[in-house]
């Protein structure tokens, strides 16, 4: 009996430890305390080796080793860019990891000379290499499925200059159709005919 007594209060004392680990990683604060705001980048799948790169390569976490021994083993995060703010506890950001709620990104461009200098923002831009954004911007297969028949030379109209709001993990050939999309917004019957009128083209 006195065996079995030392033996449960050792457990219940290592319980206690380990609770009070648990809750001293899930409750400080998360950022460093010079900063308002962080970024974090999941690449996909996002799985916990992905989320703990994430953390290395933000350079904004207090204790970032902690951070990435705590989530050893976790699961149910997703990829995306994620807004971490000041006062956000390691357990706010685990949770929004696994939530999905993205921050989108403002994409800005201007008319570009060709569609590689365009790729090359969108590769800086999204987690998508500018290789991926190139290669669907150029598949004519798949433009024609869109209704695109435009010859090479006349791509770089498709893609109209403004400012757009994506999320960090947009495929490419989902980037595409929305150009698609914007194009036709933009040659609205319309514009169209006053182009035409004008005798400009499309």
């Amino acid at each position: 009996m006195a065996r079995l007594r030392t033996l449960s209060i050792g457990l219940l004392i290592a319980f206690s430890l380990v609770s009070c680990h648990w809750i001293r990683h899930a409750t400080q604060d998360a950022l460093r305390s010079d900063l308002k705001s962080a970024y974090l980048l999941v690449h996909g799948p996002g799985q916990a080796e992905q989320v703990q790169q994430a953390v290395r390569n933000c350079d904004c976490f207090q204790r970032p080793d902690e951070f990435i021994d705590w989530i050893e083993g976790q699961s149910g995060f997703r990829p995306g860019r994620y807004r971490i703010e000041a006062g956000m506890t390691p357990l706010e950001v685990v949770l929004l990891l696994r939530s999905g709620k993205q921050e989108p990104v403002m994409l800005r461009f201007q008319r570009q000379g060709n569609l590689e200098e365009l790729a090359g923002l969108l590769g800086r831009k999204f987690e998508a290499d500018s290789t991926e954004f190139l290669k669907a911007m150029t598949d004519t297969l798949a433009l024609h499925a869109l209704g695109v028949n435009m010859r090479q030379e006349q791509l770089p109209a498709l893609f109209i200059p403004n400012s757009y709001e994506l999320y960090w993990t947009a495929k490419p050939a989902s980037f595409v159709e929305r150009m698609v999309k914007e194009y036709r917004k933009f040659w609205n019957p319309d514009r169209t005919l006053q182009a035409q009128k004008l005798g400009l083209t499309e």
